[in-house]
């Protein structure tokens, strides 16, 4: 793999590669401040071959591939340090031949399937009246069970990695690494913790956020539901009024949480594809 030095040499390439190769497939949704960042910090790479450009983010586990692929040549990856992830995004429950000959390929290359998410959405005015409805209950709750919350310290920092090491809802692959530096002073990540200090719940906001909740204290201490209304702080700070969100269709709990707060299911899904390494 070649590593990215500059922005410039990014477009260049990709613009490139779609003249060249005329790509008829692509999952790479990246953002002009994504790619910036990841080069930033020295995270994202590539390789080229006929027909295809790979696009590689480091996200410290594993790596995420973004491809740009035409179908008429093959479909060439080869396996890396770590697990390799590649998320494919598409609408419809019936999927298009290109994606399925995708699949396809990916199953050709030795990638198996991860989960397969659904995407949700709420309207912000019915999102805020139903959490007004549940949150007086969840805030004594959590009060009482003496949590509070935090913005990350860096002392803090290997705790939370620690504990997403050990979320069992959802898998390493779909979580996107974020440094010490933007945990403590991006205002993406809030942590909330007991009486001892200890980390037992996180948000992660972001692109590609993440939430998680201590086992023991998932049911008991309306965590989730602070956890809620602190997102709905964050977007109002940020002036943003659209929620959404993915959820694995057999996740039966996170379902009825979401859909009692007025989410619902959008034509939208995400396939993840991985290769050992």
């Amino acid at each position: 793999m070649d590593k990215f030095q500059n922005v410039e040499e990014y477009n260049n390439l990709v613009n490139g590669v779609r003249k060249e190769f005329k790509p008829t497939l692509t999952n790479c949704y990246l953002y002009p401040e994504e790619v910036e960042r990841y080069i930033s910090q020295g995270r994202l790479y590539y390789e080229k071959y006929v027909g295809e450009l790979l696009i590689y983010s480091d996200e410290m586990t594993h790596y995420r591939i973004y491809y740009y692929w035409n179908q008429n040549y093959p479909f060439l990856v080869y396996k890396k340090d770590k697990v390799c992830a590649v998320a494919n995004i598409y609408r419809g429950a019936e999927k298009s031949e290109k994606l399925l000959k995708a699949e396809e390929a990916l199953l050709g290359a030795g990638f198996n399937q991860g989960d397969r998410m659904r995407h949700i959405e709420a309207d912000w005015e019915v999102f805020q009246k139903q959490l007004r409805k549940f949150l007086p209950p969840a805030e004594k709750l959590f009060l009482e069970a003496g949590l509070k919350v935090m913005k990350p310290t860096k002392e803090m920092c290997p705790k939370i990695r620690e504990f997403q090491k050990h979320m069992e809802t959802i898998p390493f692959y779909e979580m996107q690494y974020i440094t010490d530096s933007e945990m403590c002073e991006s205002g993406k990540v809030i942590c909330i913790v007991n009486q001892e200090g200890e980390v037992c719940a996180v948000d992660s906001w972001g692109n590609q956020g993440w939430k998680g909740i201590l086992e023991e204290y998932r049911k008991s201490c309306g965590i989730s539901l602070i956890q809620c209304k602190l997102l709905a702080e964050h977007l109002q700070e940020r002036k943003i009024k659209k929620l959404t969100g993915m959820i694995s269709e057999t996740n039966v709990q996170s379902i009825r949480f979401h859909f009692a707060l007025g989410y619902h299911w959008v034509d939208r899904y995400t396939d993840f594809w991985l290769l050992e390494s």
